[in-house]
């Protein structure tokens, strides 16, 4: 990248808005590697059939050729803005790219042996540079085998290990504790393991004696704010558009904060 800016810096022509303008944004084009890190970490189903996994291993397996024989993934059809003549910027985006773009996506059209529709080979190509790979766990696994949180002072993270206390509680009891002592001590006993399970040494008690105080209840505003944050996260899944949210996300209404855990 340093020895790109260099040549740039000493080319001169009459006209050098587009060099300083390359200079300027040159680090767009080399920091996003999502797609490298994805073609390491997945793992390829040999699916037989049809479906979406099956489309998409086919996708992944074409794109590990095109890197392969090519040295990087095909080139997608946007095409950024740039200081250039109308005329000038027409012809860069129609024919020199516009033909280097179909010219990638029938090679890897071809990858695809037809597996693959094109519509969602195009879309796969636009978005490549945002791949990325996502391995869910399940809520059993959280429970049984809960991966470490460094950030273990986080409030978010607190709330945690005291909602799946307050749960554990619930079991036991059939209904929600209160402010009542008894309750009280008795979900500190909880916390205590819930604490050891996850490896944190502690709860501070206000935030014990707050989740009794709060008894179960449902405040509306707290309650449409999780809503819209799960109506779009149910929107990604139906629409398989932009990247879900993995796996657990707290929201802390006393200080409006939302943090996101992989348990």
């Amino acid at each position: 990248m340093q020895v790109i800016k260099s040549l740039c810096g000493q080319l001169e022509f009459q006209y050098q808005g587009n060099f300083y303008e390359a200079i300027e944004n040159i680090d767009q084009a080399f920091d996003n590697d999502n797609w490298k890190n994805c073609l390491e970490q997945i793992e390829i189903e040999q699916n037989d059939g049809e479906g979406y996994k099956y489309k998409f291993s086919t996708l992944i397996s074409a794109l590990r050729q095109f890197v392969l024989i090519h040295g990087a993934p095909p080139l997608g059809k946007a095409f950024p803005d740039m200081k250039c003549f109308t005329q000038t910027y027409v012809h860069l985006k129609n024919n020199i790219y516009g033909i280097k773009v179909e010219k990638d996506f029938q090679i890897f059209k071809d990858l695809c042996q037809n597996k693959v529709d094109d519509e969602t080979i195009r879309l796969f190509i636009e978005n490549i540079q945002e791949l990325k790979t996502i391995n869910f766990r399940s809520i059993q696994q959280e429970l049984d085998q809960p991966n470490q949180v460094d950030d273990y002072e986080n409030d978010c993270y607190i709330w945690y290990i005291l909602l799946r206390s307050v749960n554990e509680y619930y079991r036991i009891n059939t209904k929600w504790p209160s402010q009542n002592q008894d309750d009280i001590q008795q979900l500190k006993e909880i916390v205590e393991i819930q604490c050891k399970l996850v490896g944190v040494d502690n709860v501070p008690q206000s935030y014990i004696q707050e989740i009794c105080r709060y008894e179960g209840s449902k405040l509306h505003m707290i309650a449409s704010v999780l809503g819209g944050m799960a109506s779009q996260e149910a929107v990604k899944l139906i629409t398989n558009q932009f990247v879900p949210i993995n796996n657990t996300l707290i929201y802390d209404g006393l200080k409006s904060e939302a943090s996101i855990f992989e348990f």
